[in-house]
């Protein structure tokens, strides 16, 4: 896909992240294979994937531990399997953002921009903020050569949720999870959400988290061997806390990671929120 923003055509893919156990809820499988709301007949994954092809005519791949690939493709019937990336090993998401960048940027390009997207993420946009979010984070990482966050504005002082503090679109710090009056002070300071969905270059990436973590400084030859051998970390952790060339952009559309009570409690309490996910369902 091409993403016009400030007359700048850029040619991005789409990487959705459906590895996750997010068995937080008591539920009998992953949050991301699961139905959440009464009227829609998609799951989490399912409605990523749609939220992905809205965006365009792009690539788009879906990664995952090789124990749940055929639900994916299962759950995806429009998805080829080349366009399926399994970790033979579970890790945390340096290792599977490490591999998928390699494998993306072999074939579409080391340097054309790859939207990284969690798969149990709920996003309702009725005005097309998620699109033009999305390109202009595209026209950022593409001009910048830098990485990028999505950040939310919040609706509520969430203590489940880890916030960004930026300056401009310069990110100074990212600050954990709080307490209930940490989390007050915060959107007073005026630190928003972060989402967890990420936007790079994957030649960018890769230079960044070798630079910041050096036990990922191996080749990427051979699957099995780079996930035995690289450690178990986050993706924040390896490189995000670390870099110093992480921008956010900032996201005007409802969302909510699905991933407590809390955050599902959040979400229905937000009559914005919930006025546009009955529209998006009838």
């Amino acid at each position: 896909m091409t993403a016009d923003t400030n007359n700048m055509n850029i040619k991005f893919s789409i990487l959705i992240m459906a590895g996750g156990d997010g068995l937080r809820l008591g539920l009998d499988k992953p949050k991301q294979f699961c139905k959440f709301f009464v009227g829609s007949e998609k799951t989490l994954l399912q409605e990523t994937f749609e939220r992905a092809k809205s965006l365009g005519s792009c690539p788009i791949y879906v990664s995952t531990q090789g124990k749940f690939a055929d639900l994916v493709l299962e759950q995806l019937p429009g998805l080829h399997r080349d366009f399926l990336i399994t970790e033979p090993v579970k890790k945390n998401t340096a290792a599977s953002l490490a591999w998928s960048m390699e494998v993306i940027g072999s074939i579409q390009g080391r340097t054309a921009p790859v939207i990284c997207m969690p798969s149990d993420h709920l996003i309702v946009d009725s005005s097309r903020n998620y699109e033009i979010t999305m390109a202009e984070a595209c026209a950022e990482a593409k001009s910048h050569n830098c990485l990028v966050t999505i950040g939310i504005a919040p609706s509520f002082p969430s203590i489940q949720y880890g916030y960004i503090e930026i300056k401009n679109k310069c990110v100074l710090n990212f600050h954990e999870k709080p307490s209930e009056e940490q989390a007050t002070k915060y959107i007073e300071k005026g630190y928003i959400w972060n989402s967890g969905i990420f936007v790079w270059c994957p030649w960018t990436f890769l230079g960044e988290l070798v630079r910041n973590d050096n036990r990922f400084d191996i080749p990427i030859i051979e699957k099995l061997e780079y996930f035995s051998t690289v450690p178990s970390v986050s993706v924040d952790y390896a490189v995000l806390e670390k870099s110093q060339s992480v921008h956010c952009i900032k996201g005007f559309f409802k969302w909510s990671d699905v991933g407590t009570t809390e955050s599902i409690e959040g979400m229905i309490n937000d009559v914005d929120f919930r006025k546009e996910i009955l529209e998006c369902l009838i």
